[in-house]
């Protein structure tokens, strides 16, 4: 086995690693957590014991040797608002660590071994194939539930503030899980008031940041239409809106959003409908999201989600599903997550088990299972032990320069630091690194190494 493709192995175990920290944190800093990619309070994930129950491409013997090294691999992901450390450890004690936070359009990373430098990379930049299913969290699921959270008070408020727009009808729909409407409220917005007023009209109902970034980096064409639904409460039960919106005048869709909602003590439910076609061209965003978090009964929280994405742009088209229902109940956190792509006839899919148990008022240790299929075939699976626990206070530390990343180039760096560090292992734990390399070769490459 050559140097590099050791070391391209090695980062793709960590790297799977990387995908879990979010996904199994639910219960202790809350379920907002796990729609949001997003915690109220400092937490930390630590990842240890990796263990391969099949892989692919290695038989049983290949497999037994690569997990006899992993099992001194242990990684640590503290979250702290929008800081995040990463530690990697070997048999407990730490290899290297990186800490890195974003800086409007820059992701700023200082690495230990390196202190007073920050690397900083564009957000557009990737490195190498970013796994889809990271990429699909932070690009598509976390910033959609961020969407639906934030955009809610945006309609609720469009009420008043387009009021001398707006005309009530009487209807009676109702909707299972959701409630009667008997009122509605059409509000269409006229060409010259949009040309006028939009986006700041709308980003002046929003309460957070990033929605009132979003909204006013929109561009809008023509009439705008809400359709606000309310039960007899007078509570908002569906959100209608239409309207022709872009991110430049270049790229237009003619947007299309149906979506329910709910929101009572202890239980948030949404389904929503978008169809975003291209005013020029196929090109098209189109997506069903339910979702569902219920905290009303103290014995047992759950959380549910259903994301169909149906996503076309050039000659590129994707299908992409992601669902989960998890729960907690008596201090265990249980239940399933997947996620499926589909491109050009062929299926890639993970899917993740989480098996949790409270240890105290902070903290859960247990196992996350991933298995990865590639259409039928089963392309590895494994099992990790983790623990989560409340973390502390992060923060960026002072740089004396700022320079570009050379991702590439770091990576090396990293696996070159872990590398050096593994070898110092006891040598029946090498096999992986050293089945098939002549002794002589295997030396010299250590020495090189050193």
């Amino acid at each position: 086995m050559s140097k590099k493709k050791t070391r391209i192995t090695i980062l793709a175990v960590l790297l799977l690693l990387f995908l879990a920290p979010r996904m199994a944190a639910a219960d202790m800093i809350g379920y907002e957590a796990l729609l949001t990619g997003r915690t109220d309070s400092p937490v930390t994930v630590s990842l240890s014991s990796p263990a391969y129950k099949s892989l692919a491409q290695f038989g049983q013997e290949r497999t037994e040797s690569l997990n006899r090294l992993l099992k001194h691999i242990a990684v640590s992901v503290s979250l702290d608002g929008e800081i995040t450390e990463t530690t990697i450890e070997t048999d407990g004690e730490s290899v290297c660590s990186w800490i890195e936070t974003d800086l409007d359009s820059v992701r700023r990373t200082v690495y230990s071994f390196d202190p007073e430098t920050g690397y900083d990379q564009a957000d557009a930049e990737t490195v190498g194939d970013s796994p889809a299913f990271a990429a699909f969290l932070e690009d598509h699921f976390f910033l959609l539930n961020r969407l639906l959270d934030d955009l809610y008070p945006v309609f609720e408020k469009s009420a008043s503030a387009f009021q001398d727009k707006a005309r009530k009808t009487t209807t009676n729909i109702s909707f299972r899980g959701y409630g009667r409407g008997v009122r509605s409220l059409i509000i269409p917005i006229p060409d010259e008031y949009v040309k006028a007023h939009f986006p700041d009209a709308l980003a002046d109902l929003a309460e957070t940041e990033e929605s009132r970034s979003f909204i006013s980096g929109l561009v809008f064409s023509g009439t705008q239409k809400i359709v606000l639904l309310y039960d007899q409460e007078d509570h908002l039960l569906r959100i209608n809106y239409d309207g022709t919106v872009g991110l430049t005048p270049e790229s237009m869709r003619k947007v299309s959003v149906v979506w329910r909602c709910l929101r009572t003590d202890g239980i948030k439910k949404d389904n929503l409908t978008l169809k975003t076609p291209s005013v020029k061209g196929n090109d098209r965003y189109n997506a069903i999201y339910t979702r569902e978090i219920d905290l009303s009964d103290s014995a047992k929280h759950t959380v549910t989600w259903d994301l169909q994405i149906d996503l076309k742009e050039d000659q590129v088209r994707k299908k992409i599903q992601f669902s989960a229902d998890l729960a907690t109940a008596d201090g265990a956190v249980g239940g399933k997550a997947v996620f499926s792509e589909k491109q050009d006839g062929a299926e890639n899919r993970i899917t993740i088990i989480p098996a949790l148990k409270k240890e105290n008022s902070a903290e859960y240790s247990g196992t996350i299972e991933i298995t990865g299929n590639s259409g039928k075939i089963v392309t590895s699976s494994s099992e990790t032990a983790i623990r989560i626990s409340a973390g502390r206070e992060l923060t960026m530390p002072e740089i004396r320069t700022a320079v570009s990343s050379d991702a590439v180039a770091l990576q090396d760096q990293i696996s070159g630091i872990l590398i050096r560090r593994l070898l110092l292992l006891p040598p029946e734990d090498l096999d992986y690194l050293t089945l098939d390399i002549p002794d002589e070769l295997w030396d010299s490459l250590a020495q090189s190494i050193f």
